[in-house]
C-alpha cells in the first residue's frame, strides 16, 4: 500500500466517525475548554502523571474570542515526574482562570500508580487533591439602570478543597482515558444570591497511533466531556507527524468550532504549539478567533531507566515506555 493509499485508507473511517459524532450540541459556554489538551493532559487527568517518564513541565496560555471584553483566559503550569525504580508518580498543577467578573486560582497535587498487564498494555490510576480561590468582581459591572441590588458585593471565597481522579489505559500505540478532575460541585454565593457554580464533568477520550512509514504517522483521537449541567461537547482531531519532530492537524468540536495547529519538537526536551481557533457556524454574525500556545520541556536526565516502566524486556526499541504524548 502505498502512501496516499494508506492516507485515504485511515482517514475515511476517521471522516465517518467526525459526521456521527457531530451531532452532539453544546448548550451555553464550558469553561476550561482547551484545543492542546494532549499537550497538557494532566489538566483533565491526574492519571496521566509520570507519563513523560521524565521530569515534565508544561506551560500554556489560551485566549478566548479576542475583541470581546471579558472573554475567558487561561493560563496552566503543570509538573509531573516518575519516582525512579517505583511504579508511582507525582505532580503538580498551578492555573488562573479569568472570564467577565469571575477569576479563579486552583492548585493541584496529583498522585499516579501504575499497574502492569500482559505486555505491551499497561493502566495508569490517579487522584488528585487540590485547592479553589474565587473572586467576583459584581461592582465592576456596567448595568443599564444602575444600583442592581444584586451586583452591590463583590464575593470572594476562602480556600475551598476539590478532589479528583481518573484512569489511562495505553499501550505503544493506543490510549484510553476516564476522568473527573473534581468531583466536589461549589457554589458561590454572596447575601442575594447564588452567582456562580461548578458543576462535575465526567471526560472520556482516546487516541490511536498509526505508522504510515519510517518518517510519517497519523494520529487521530478525540475527547468527549459531558457536564451535569447537561452539556455534552465533543472534540474530534487528526494530526499527521513527521520523525516526532513537526506535526500539524485539525481539530472540530461539536459546538461548531474549528481550529489547526501546529507542533514543533525543536530538541529532544523542549516543544512548542499553536493553534488557532474559530467558529464555523454560518449563522455566528461575529466570528470571534481563539489562540492558545504551550511549552513543554522535559528533562531525562533526573530519571533512569525502570523495569517497571517497560513495555516488554523483549522490545528494546519500546523498552522506555510512551516518553510524552508528543511522541505518542
Amino acid at each position: 500500500m502505498n502512501f496516499k493509499s494508506k492516507i485515504k485508507y485511515y482517514i475515511a473511517p476517521f471522516i465517518i466517525t467526525v459526521l456521527l459524532i457531530a451531532p452532539l450540541k453544546l448548550a451555553g459556554q464550558i469553561d476550561q475548554l482547551s484545543t492542546q489538551y494532549m499537550n497538557n493532559y494532566l489538566l483533565i487527568n491526574p492519571a496521566y502523571t509520570g507519563m513523560h517518564n521524565a521530569l515534565a513541565t508544561t506551560m500554556s496560555a489560551r485566549h478566548q474570542w479576542l475583541g470581546i471584553d471579558g472573554a475567558p483566559k487561561s493560563y496552566i503550569l503543570s509538573i509531573h515526574s516518575p519516582i525512579n525504580k517505583s511504579y508511582t508518580s507525582i505532580g503538580g498543577l498551578i492555573k488562573r482562570y479569568e472570564q467577565g467578573p469571575v477569576q479563579i486560582n486552583k492548585a493541584d497535587f496529583t498522585y499516579s500508580y501504575l499497574v502492569k498487564f500482559k505486555a505491551p498494555v499497561m493502566l495508569s490510576l490517579g487522584l488528585s487533591a487540590g485547592a479553589t480561590q474565587t473572586a467576583i468582581n459584581l461592582t465592576g459591572l456596567s448595568t443599564v439602570y444602575g444600583n442592581d441590588p444584586y451586583l452591590m458585593e463583590n464575593y470572594s471565597n476562602a480556600v475551598k478543597p476539590n478532589f479528583g481522579f481518573g484512569a489511562f489505559l495505553y499501550t505503544p500505540t493506543l490510549y484510553l482515558g476516564l476522568s473527573i478532575p473534581e468531583l466536589l460541585e461549589l457554589n458561590y454565593k454572596n447575601e442575594n444570591n447564588n452567582i456562580y457554580s461548578n458543576k462535575r464533568a465526567y471526560y472520556l477520550s482516546g487516541g490511536y497511533t498509526h505508522k504510515i512509514d519510517r518518517k510519517w504517522s497519523f494520529k487521530p483521537s478525540f475527547l468527549i466531556r459531558y457536564s451535569t449541567l447537561g452539556t455534552l461537547t465533543s472534540d474530534i482531531s487528526g494530526v499527521l507527524h513527521y520523525k516526532s519532530l513537526y506535526c500539524a492537524g485539525l481539530l472540530y468540536r461539536t459546538n461548531q468550532t474549528a481550529a489547526a495547529l501546529i507542533h514543533l519538537n525543536l530538541t529532544e526536551n523542549l516543544g512548542i504549539c499553536y493553534s488557532y481557533e474559530m467558529s464555523v457556524n454560518p449563522t455566528v454574525y461575529y466570528q470571534n478567533s481563539s489562540h492558545e500556545i504551550s511549552i513543554t520541556y522535559d528533562i531525562y536526565s533526573f530519571y533512569k531507566r525502570s523495569k517497571h516502566r517497560r513495555f516488554s524486556k523483549k522490545s528494546p526499541e519500546i523498552e522506555e515506555g510512551m516518553k510524552s504524548m508528543r511522541y505518542f
